[in-house]
């Protein structure tokens, strides 16, 4: 099963760099690069996704309040530049039951979380 997935980052080296480790994941579909919270909201309202990528501090629309203003959100892996978003902001469990610990994302780190840790 390929999972449909979508990347929102407000940078856009990040979001590139996103992209390509997506689609470098022969599991992971990529349906769409959103720039923004407001972009993504907009495209997730006509297709179904199942996994979110975006970054944690964006400006207007924070991909956490994207997450938390969904009712049945899919699986979401957040990603941040500035190590203190990291630690405070992201608090897995409560957005979730699947209790992920957040560590910085490089292309093996996403292979990691992508295919489970070894």
């Amino acid at each position: 099963m390929k999972l449909s997935t979508i990347v929102i980052d407000d940078e856009p080296i990040a979001l590139e760099k996103l992209k390509s480790y997506v689609q470098k994941v022969p599991f992971l579909v990529l349906d769409a690069v959103c720039q923004s919270g407001f972009e993504a909201m907009q495209h997730m309202a006509t297709h179904d996704v199942n996994l979110i990528i975006t970054d944690i501090n964006m400006p207007d629309l924070s991909g956490l309040e994207v997450v938390k203003s969904m009712t049945n959100p899919p699986m979401v892996i957040f990603t941040t530049a500035y190590a203190q978003y990291a630690g405070a902001h992201c608090q897995p469990h409560h957005l979730c039951n699947a209790g992920k610990r957040c560590s910085p994302l490089a292309q093996q780190g996403f292979y990691f979380q992508a295919y489970g840790e070894r």
